[in-house]
């Protein structure tokens, strides 16, 4: 299982890829949004890592667990750029510049809030009784 650390990187990397193939000017934007849904799924991925949690292994789990956490903000993100993905990879959904600069920004938002969360206390478990805390590695 990749470390937060190891889970920014690929999201750093997805980003880079955005911009590869076009940024908000993509061609496949439908590529493009997917891309941008990965990258903000590694970054929620690394700071469940952080947190001492398992990190889901399917979309509806992950939604679960921001909830149980109490970031709201961070689930609405979530939810907003995975259903975009879903409708690009399973609809044939094609994007507009505008809609790829407002998924960007809402990654780059998602970043900010993060880095703004308080820090987690030391724990074994999950905090406030929520959430499934990660196993331990040997």
């Amino acid at each position: 299982m990749p470390s937060a650390e190891e889970h920014r990187r690929i999201s750093q990397r997805n980003e880079a890829f955005f911009e590869q193939i076009g940024g908000v000017d993509a061609l496949a934007s439908d590529w493009a949004m997917t891309v941008l849904f990965y990258a903000t799924h590694h970054e929620l991925a690394a700071l469940i890592r952080e947190r001492n949690l398992d990190v889901p292994e399917d979309h509806r789990d992950m939604k679960r667990v921001l909830r149980d956490q109490g970031w709201n903000d961070l689930a609405i993100t979530h939810a907003t750029l995975l259903s975009r993905s879903h409708r690009a990879r399973y609809k044939g959904s094609r994007y507009l510049k505008t809609a790829l600069e407002d998924s960007r920004r809402l990654l780059h938002e998602l970043r900010v809030k993060i880095a703004e969360l308080p820090e987690a206390e030391a724990t074994n478990g999950p905090t406030a009784g929520t959430g499934t805390p990660r196993k331990r590695e040997r």
